[in-house]
């Protein structure tokens, strides 16, 4: 779980997925090997939705070419079809909470747990994946610890765990007179 004679954070979640609306529970375990200049420690869940796909676009360039007639050099408009890559990633929820701060800025050599609990918002959506040649899409569930050492802002203790969520059942009414062709 820890690498030996180094400091460093676990996120463990308390069950293998959640719904929405329902509680988030686990706990951030610490394991400090030299006494290590911080803050705290900092929680937070958040919720991505990412799109990548292939877009097929219309693009103009100019050309030259002798006029026939005329014998003069004309430009005109010519067309290529071209492949642009789309994507966008954006944040749907994101929630932050202090678990705990340190006496004196200083985590002192030792092992340490603290629990945690958020709850997802009701009106999000669950967990997905899509992954094909030319596109992909996900909404992703993350639990994220940290703590940023006091010393040097890049420096930092984290562990993060991805969660998965699923959607609730919804009764659905199937049709009642299917009928089918068969040819």
């Amino acid at each position: 779980m820890f690498q030996t004679n180094k400091n460093g954070m676990f996120v463990e979640l308390n069950k293998p997925y959640y719904y929405p609306g329902e509680g988030v529970t686990g706990n951030v375990y610490v394991n400090i090997q030299q006494a290590w200049g911080t803050r705290g420690i900092d929680c937070q869940i958040k919720t991505k939705e990412f799109i990548r796909y292939i877009e097929r676009v219309k693009k103009p360039f100019k050309r030259q070419r002798k006029n026939p007639q005329t014998k003069k050099m004309e430009t005109y408009t010519a067309y290529e079809y071209v492949n642009v890559e789309r994507r966008d990633e954006k944040t749907l929820y994101k929630f932050s909470n202090l678990l705990t701060q340190c006496n004196g800025n200083i985590f002192n050599i030792g092992q340490y747990c603290y629990p945690f609990e958020f709850t997802i918002p009701p009106n999000l959506p669950g967990s997905f994946e899509y992954y094909d040649k030319d596109s992909s899409a996900c909404i992703t569930y993350t639990v994220k610890a940290k703590a940023i050492s006091i010393n040097n802002a890049k420096e930092m203790i984290k562990s993060e765990n991805v969660i998965i969520v699923r959607q609730p059942y919804t009764n659905f009414n199937y049709p009642t007179n299917v009928n089918r062709n068969i040819q």
